[in-house]
Formats: structure tokens, sequence, C-alpha cells
């Protein structure tokens, strides 16, 4: 138990428009099925999974806001201590993708310093049945800062494991270079302290015995 409570925590938020599969993402995620939902699920569903990526352990945090885009002023709340969100769009929905521009308003507001990744859905559709190509795709990343494109189906599972484990895998370099920064700050400031120290020293001993 002491082993887990010291894991890192990421929190990774799922967000995007009605019908683009974030629930179906996040079940076959959780419990590797799949569930035609014909009608958009609507609640709050969260899971936790301790992982292992290159060896390295962490505990993810993953909340599906199925159905919550209806609600948008509630929807914000759920971003705050976020580390990432994965913004999906169905690749058949060309407004599907458009519209995350909304969201990542409120990403930008409410949880800053969150990576943040797009996902395209349902690639098991035939290339006919696609609206949006990966030149879009990933000029819209370009465009919104977004930290990296995947490409999944929920359907048939393709693409969804290794999904997890890659922003998983961001999440940790993030951190870890986060935590060199702020040493390497720390040990600037330190050493700026001490050369303060010795002339303030140097400078008593002067006017003290003229050394």
């Amino acid at each position: 138990m002491a082993d887990e409570q010291r894991l890192p925590l990421y929190k990774i938020v799922l967000a995007g428009d009605l019908g683009v599969g974030k629930t179906s993402i996040f079940q076959r995620y959780d419990i590797n099925k799949f569930f035609d939902h014909k009608e958009s699920t609507f609640g709050l569903d969260k899971l936790n999974k301790d992982i292992t990526v290159d060896g390295k352990k962490c505990k993810i945090n993953v909340w599906d806001t199925a159905g919550m885009e209806r609600t948008r002023s509630l929807t914000s709340n759920y971003y705050r201590n976020s580390q990432a969100v994965i913004l999906v769009y169905a690749i058949d929905d060309m407004y599907s993708l458009t519209v995350l521009r909304n969201w990542i308003v409120d990403i930008n507001k409410d949880a800053q310093g969150a990576l943040k990744f797009l996902v395209g859905n349902k690639i098991d559709l035939s290339d006919e049945g696609s609206q949006v190509d990966d030149q879009l795709a990933d000029s819209f990343c370009k465009n919104n800062k977004i930290n990296k494109l995947y490409r999944v189906s929920a359907k048939t599972g393709a693409g969804i494991q290794e999904m997890f484990n890659d922003v998983a895998k961001m999440l940790i370099a993030n951190k870890e270079s986060t935590i060199r920064d702020k040493m390497l700050l720390l040990s600037l400031q330190m050493k700026m302290s001490l050369q303060k120290e010795t002339v303030h020293v140097d400078r008593i001993k002067h006017l003290i015995i003229g050394i």
C-alpha cells in the first residue's frame, strides 16, 4: 500500500462532442470490450489504473465526461488539476473536429499546463466514410498546440492501449523534466546566494583588518 501511495498520479480527461466515442474508448481501455451505443451516454465515469511504461510505474486516473458537453459549465470544472486532456473526434464527422476549439479554450483556462492530445476515432471505417484526412488533423494540431495526434478504433481496439501508454510516457517525461528544471534553478539560486555571502564576508574583512 505504501508503494502505491508513492506512485506519481496523473489525471487524464477525455473530452469531445457527442457521439465521437469517448465512452467506447474508455470502456475499451478499461475492460477491453466494445458496446455499440446507439444513443449518447451521460454521466461521469472514472478509472484508476496502475501501469508500467519503460520500466517506470505510475497511476493514471482517467475521466470520461460522457454527455457532459451538454452542460459546458460543469465540464470545465473537471479539467482542473488535470495533467492531460485527450480531445476526441470522429473521422467521419468534420464538425466533431472543428468544435474542439471550444474545448481547447476551456482547457487553456482551467487546466493550464496540461498536455493536450488529439485522437481520431473510428479508423475502422472505410476511407470513403472519412471526412477528416491526416493532413487536416495534423494542421489542427499545429494550430492549436496539440502535443500529439493518435488514430484509433474503439470498435476493434486498434491503437487504444498504445495511445494511453504513450500518453503516460509523455506525462512521466514531462514531470521529470519539470523536476530537473526546478533542481537546476534551485542550484543556481544557492550558488548566487553563496557568491553574495562570500563577497559580503570579504568586504567585512577588508573593513576590519584591511585584508
